[in-house]
């Protein structure tokens, strides 16, 4: 008896796989090799049931070896990207620790920079204003005398020096500070011009006497109380900018 491509020991008709294949349109389907398949396992009998069962154990066996090769794929490879995402890590945190201590370097170089300079500032301011008191008050007001002169000539250098001094450090300070410093300046350089203008000569009438005494009592009360004001002022901005209120005070200074 011919077969359909099976074993001779099984056995089929060949008009019953012709009519399968003539159904089909000369094309072996699903439906057409399941029911092949059911056919065999019939003809097998009891051992057609035992090799089924068999195919279904070992296709387990073998579906378990390959999802435990790719599971263990898998874990060697997740082990990999954690330990290259690990050394990537570590390398940007590196690069990060290093530009941050570069940047805290040059951030302590430029603060003891403004520091200094600030430090330098309210010194000088502090001189031109215990010079402008003392011209103000003193040798501003030798009318026409060569002290007078003399006196003028020189606290108009000093004012000139601290505001060049100062011109040259705007930098480190905030924009609002320089006005505020500018405008303390002018407040001070003004009433020791008026002071040296007069008191270069002697008044001629009452009238330039009174104005004259006007002036010297307008510059007296500027440098010992709005000047002075206008310093601490400009003093606790500087605290605020160099954070020395946030240093600690010495034992037993409150």
């Amino acid at each position: 008896m011919e077969t359909c491509g099976l074993s001779p020991r099984f056995p089929l008709r060949r008009g019953w796989c012709d009519h399968h294949l003539h159904q089909s349109g000369g094309t072996l389907t699903l439906k057409d090799a399941l029911e092949i398949a059911a056919s065999v396992i019939v003809s097998l009998g009891g051992g057609g049931a035992i090799v089924f069962a068999l195919s279904g154990y070992l296709g387990k066996i073998w579906a378990d070896r390959a999802l435990e090769k790719q599971r263990q794929q898998n874990t060697q490879l997740n082990l990999e990207f954690t330990h290259q995402l690990g050394l990537v890590t570590e390398l940007r945190k590196s690069e990060y620790q290093m530009r941050a201590a570069e940047h805290q370097v040059r951030f302590a170089r430029l603060h003891e920079t403004r520091a200094t300079a600030i430090a330098e500032m309210y010194e000088c301011l502090v001189d031109a204003e215990q010079d402008g008191r003392r011209f103000v008050t003193g040798e501003g007001t030798f009318t026409g005398t060569p002290e007078q002169k003399e006196a003028r000539q020189k606290i108009q250098t000093t004012m000139q020096d601290l505001h060049l001094f100062i011109e040259k450090r705007r930098i480190y300070l905030p924009a609002h500070m320089c006005a505020a410093l500018q405008t303390h300046l002018d407040k001070m350089s003004s009433h020791i011009y008026k002071v040296g203008s007069y008191g270069s000569v002697r008044p001629a009438t009452p009238e330039l006497e009174l104005t004259q005494h006007d002036v010297f009592v307008a510059a007296y009360r500027a440098f010992f109380q709005e000047v002075p004001a206008a310093r601490k002022v400009l003093e606790d901005e500087f605290r605020k900018i160099l954070d020395v209120e946030k240093w600690p005070a010495p034992d037993g200074i409150n």
